[in-house]
């Protein structure tokens, strides 16, 4: 009976001490996974990681900073990540699942950043609250966490001037079931609102945003959108734009072989500028055929370069050669855009537009500059309001005789000389001017009408001389 009771002691005394130091050695691999994946070359560095483990809860800590190629100071700051992670004896990964039960769980793991180095010699009273982040992770290895920076009105201080700032709660999620083969996430902010001592100020409404990602996708997203009820900037004098309604969508469309493809979509109801309404702004399209792995190796070489060893004459040379060695790679597949709607309404009336833009498939072509010109094909058809053209005229006109003022008879001239030469065509029922524009196997169209000033401008770019002015081209539109 006592070697019984001894034996039960002795794996309850095991199971109490072994299985959080388990547990906590799983999550340690975690742990180290996820610091990994926090390295995004060219963008975040990891500076230190410190990881302490113990018998019921382990802690952590990682400091980030963003990349010298994308910061605009030196030293660039450095964000402090501190992580308690608690993993027994029982880890309970709450909210419980049902109603009154607990869901047990790998561990739970509460951070806190401190972000406020990114403001540099900026003071807050009282402090910026840090980021808060709770990481649950169940028994399948499936990550849910929830980050949370708190409301807070605050006074920042800067060495020429100050604000106040109101911040609204921001909250935002990020599920990654096991295996981490995917990922998705939502991001909410009711909003925030600062205003400067100098009188300018900025304020934001109704911030939501959506992310998911596969690991069966090439780049790993597959969806991202983002929605914006208001925006509103003022600056110390006065002026001011806003925004409302903003929508924004993209789907990856790619297929496993590494060509970027992208359907996209932006809305917009309104935006003021100045005393000027506009809306509401739609543009509708896609991209593809972009070498993704190359356009990433070209932009890692060109982030590689040190701007402040080399001359500037070096420099640029270094890039052009970079461009070139994997141009041919980034172009292999012949990328296309396309833009199949573009509405915008103005004061003057709406304007219209869509566009194709690719290269032609053409074998043993070349990918310097004057290749890829002489490869373009482009469709364009544009419809301006008339008073939106005139204003364009004239304003090209005062820029060519800035002591002559334009009459209303010179501008009416020089658009019956654009229309002559059917640089434009006039729709006096809907009050608009109409364009179509198209390049196709080296020849420049426009409504109809061949301009041999493109032809021209292409054998100035082969022999390498700086291309002359187009000869049909009218001044007004320059």
């Amino acid at each position: 009976m006592r070697r019984t009771l001894a034996l039960g002691l002795l794996v309850i005394l095991l199971v109490a001490l072994g299985l959080p130091a388990a547990l906590g050695w799983q999550l340690s691999k975690y742990h180290d996974y996820y610091v990994q994946q926090l390295s995004v070359p060219g963008v975040l560095e990891v500076r230190d990681v410190a990881f302490s483990r113990g018998i019921l809860r382990s802690r952590s800590r990682v400091k980030l900073a963003a990349a010298p190629e994308v910061c605009g100071q030196d030293p660039c700051p450095v964000i402090t990540v501190d992580s308690v992670i608690h993993h027994g004896p029982i880890a309970f990964t709450a909210p419980p699942a049902t109603p009154g039960g607990l869901q047990v769980g790998l561990g739970v793991v509460v951070s806190r950043a401190d972000v406020s180095p990114l403001f540099d010699n900026t003071r807050f009273e009282p402090r910026l609250p840090k980021l808060e982040v709770v990481t649950r992770v169940d028994l399948a290895g499936a990550v849910d966490s929830a980050f949370m920076l708190p409301a807070e009105r605050l006074r920042a201080s800067g060495d020429d001037t100050g604000a106040r700032l109101s911040l609204e709660r921001l909250e935002a999620t990020l599920h990654s079931p096991a295996g981490h083969a995917a990922v998705r996430g939502q991001l909410n902010w009711p909003g925030f609102e600062l205003v400067a001592d100098s009188g300018g100020q900025i304020g934001l409404q109704g911030l939501s945003s959506q992310f998911s990602g596969d690991a069966n996708t090439p780049r790993f997203w597959q969806r991202a959108g983002l929605k914006l009820n208001a925006l509103q900037i003022v600056d110390p004098q006065g002026d001011s734009l806003s925004l409302q309604g903003l929508l924004w969508d993209a789907h990856n469309t790619a297929e496993p072989g590494g060509h970027l493809a992208s359907e996209f979509s932006t809305r917009l109801s309104q935006m003021t500028l100045g005393n000027r309404e506009y809306g509401p702004i739609i543009l509708e399209g896609q991209i593809r055929g972009l070498d993704v792995a190359s356009l990433g190796a070209m932009q890692a070489a060109v982030r590689s370069l040190k701007p402040q060893v080399l001359p500037p004459e070096l420099l640029l040379l270094a890039i052009s050669g970079i461009y070139q060695a994997h141009m041919p790679a980034l172009l292999a597949a012949g990328p296309e855009l396309s833009i199949s709607r573009f509405l915008a309404g103005t004061p003057d009336g709406d304007i219209i537009a869509d566009l194709s833009v690719s290269l032609a498939n053409i074998p043993d072509a070349g990918t310097d500059f004057t290749a890829v010109i002489q490869r373009l094909q482009l469709a364009l058809n544009l419809r301006l309001p008339a008073a939106t053209v005139e204003a364009l005229v004239r304003r090209n006109m005062q820029a060519s005789e800035p002591s002559q003022e334009p009459s209303d008879e010179d501008v009416k001239a020089a658009l019956d000389a654009l229309t002559e030469a059917k640089w434009l065509v006039a729709r006096p029922e809907e009050n608009s001017y109409v364009t179509q524009l198209r390049i196709e196997n080296q020849n420049l169209t426009v409504n109809g009408k061949v301009r041999d000033g493109w032809q021209e401008t292409l054998d100035a770019l082969a022999s390498g001389k700086a291309p002359a002015a187009t000869k049909q081209a009218q001044p007004a539109l320059q």
